[in-house]
C-alpha cells in the first residue's frame, strides 16, 4: 500500500545494515514508475500474477514478511506493527539463534 511507503523508507534507512526492504507489487512496472510521492527508496519487484503473495499466504495488503538470512520467517503481518524497538528485538533474537 502506498500509505506504508514512508514508514518502509524510514526502516530501510534506519536499519540498512541489518535490513533490506523489497517491495512486491501486483502493479505493472509502468504503474510503479508513474507513482507520485511518496516514492519507494528500496527495491521493487513485480508479481503480476500474485504467485509470491499466494505462496507466502498473504491475505491482506500491505503485508510484511521479515526473513532472517536462512529464510526463516521472523515476522509476517502489517508494517505498522514493525516499530524500531520491535525490529531491534527481532534482529537480536535472530542473531542469538545463529
Amino acid at each position: 500500500s502506498r500509505q506504508s511507503l514512508p514508514e518502509l523508507n524510514v526502516l530501510q534507512r534506519t536499519f540498512s545494515t541489518n535490513l533490506v526492504v523489497v517491495g512486491v507489487t501486483t502493479n505493472s512496472e509502468a504503474d510503479v514508475q508513474q507513482m507520485k510521492e511518496p516514492k519507494p527508496e528500496f527495491v521493487s519487484a513485480m508479481d503480476a500474477k500474485g504467485k509470491l503473495s499466494a505462496a507466502a499466504g498473504v491475505t491482506s495488503v500491505p503485508c510484511v514478511l521479515l526473513l532472517d538470512r536462512k529464510g526463516d520467517v521472523l515476522y509476517q503481518g502489517h508494517p505498522a506493527a514493525l516499530t524500531g524497538k520491535r525490529l531491534e528485538h527481532l534482529f537480536s533474537a535472530a542473531s542469538a539463534r545463529q
